[in-house]
């Protein structure tokens, strides 16, 4: 275990780290003996003081198993390689005949996850997911290629117009 205090505004804050294999366990203690506001246990699995000292000003970050922030996880991670769904959804959206789009990690035994890809036709469109994968593939690389393409009416969207992720990987 090893202790470090760093002085920010508002007193002074000591860091506890506890090694448990991969993983680091980091408490947050106040100048009173407190833990922090926090949920009280927060993950990481780095090692690096930028990441200690980014925990230490962020009062209300908590972590999740892969040492990143928690929150919405939209990144995909194929066979090892991140897949950013922006870049792939960029791609579809320049193809003739597509209204909207959006993509999704659906798991796969072979590479982990796999991108999946929702379209929206646009109006009179006769598009079809040969068309979809060829346009992808000819200006993303293979990893980031959509395995699969399904066409729907419409994307699920909230009420103030965000596409619902959470709905579409419960379709894939």
């Amino acid at each position: 275990m090893e202790h470090r205090t760093f002085s920010r505004p508002g007193g002074n804050v000591t860091l506890r780290t506890v090694f448990e294999g991969k993983r680091v366990l980091i408490e947050v203690e106040d100048e009173c003996g407190g833990l922090s506001p926090a949920r009280r246990r927060s993950r990481s699995s780095s090692r690096r003081r930028c990441n200690v000292r980014s925990l230490m000003h962020s009062s209300r970050a908590t972590w999740s198993r892969r040492g990143s922030p928690s929150g919405k996880r939209r990144m995909i991670i194929v066979s090892g390689f991140n897949v950013y769904p922006n870049e792939v959804e960029a791609v579809a959206a320049a193809c003739p005949g597509v209204a909207e789009c959006a993509c999704v990690g659906k798991l796969d035994e072979k590479t982990g996850e796999a991108v999946r890809l929702f379209v929206v036709r646009s109006p009179g469109a006769a598009l079809t997911e040969a068309d979809v994968m060829a346009h992808c593939g000819r200006a993303l690389a293979a990893y980031k290629v959509p395995k699969q393409a399904q066409f729907l009416e419409g994307l699920p969207k909230s009420a103030v117009g965000k596409i619902l992720r959470k709905d579409l990987r419960a379709l894939s």
